[in-house]
């Protein structure tokens, strides 16, 4: 059997809500809205939006982001027990996230998971009055998404181990077609479905979990 290595989004996917899009609308100054309409277009590429995005949250308030995100990020179950089963059976797991790393710092430290390896995109606050978009350290930039996925995958499988990749959105699509396999929820599952992508619907890391014990039984 192969050995196995686990990538798994973060916001709606580890959180049960997307915590970056509720920061945003919450701390956003005026005109922030204008680039999802571009994306939505076709006009902007994601990476693009990080950057308009990041314009628009203003330095000074990083604190009170922070806060929300510590008040509203709550983890899936299960996730803790995926974790501690990876942990336990030399499962190489990270998470890869196009949200900020900011309020992902928030959450992992709220429930006590700071150990835990990740790459996302960043908000540099320290640059002036409002944030400038950049990689989190060992992230890969990526005209479609903004930080590539795929750069977590394909190293793994260099190594000769198949990836199980755990997603629910856009930013989630590219990597799916990489994976070894994939469990997918909301519109991740849909395209999928559309794309003749082979994966496991979930609800939960329970879920996960017993997907991952059956794929060990039976091999890869």
């Amino acid at each position: 059997m192969s050995r196995l290595a686990i990538v798994i989004d973060f916001d709606g996917t580890i959180t049960t809500k997307d915590v970056g899009l509720q920061i945003i609308e919450a701390f956003g100054t005026p005109g922030w809205d204008e680039g999802i309409i571009r994306y939505r277009s076709g006009e902007f590429g994601s990476r693009e939006l990080h950057e308009w995005e990041a314009t628009y949250l203003e330095s000074s308030r990083q604190s009170e982001m922070r806060d929300l995100a510590r008040n509203v990020g709550e983890i899936r179950p299960g996730f803790k027990e995926l974790l501690n089963y990876a942990r336990s059976n030399d499962i190489p797991l990270e998470i890869a996230s196009s949200g900020w790393s900011f309020y992902i710092d928030a959450i992992l430290e709220k429930f006590s998971l700071s150990d835990v390896k990740y790459i996302s995109a960043k908000a540099d606050f320290s640059l002036g009055e409002t944030a400038v978009f950049t990689p989190s350290p060992g992230a890969t930039l990526c005209d479609i998404n903004g930080i590539c996925k795929c750069d977590r995958v394909r190293p793994f499988q260099r190594d000769n181990y198949s990836v199980v990749f755990v997603g629910d959105g856009l930013s989630d699509f590219c990597v799916s077609g990489e994976a070894d396999v994939v469990f997918a929820r909301g519109s991740l599952a849909q395209n999928c479905e559309v794309n003749q992508v082979n994966f496991t619907p979930f609800e939960d890391f329970f879920d996960v979990l017993r997907g991952i014990e059956a794929i060990r039984g039976t091999g890869v």
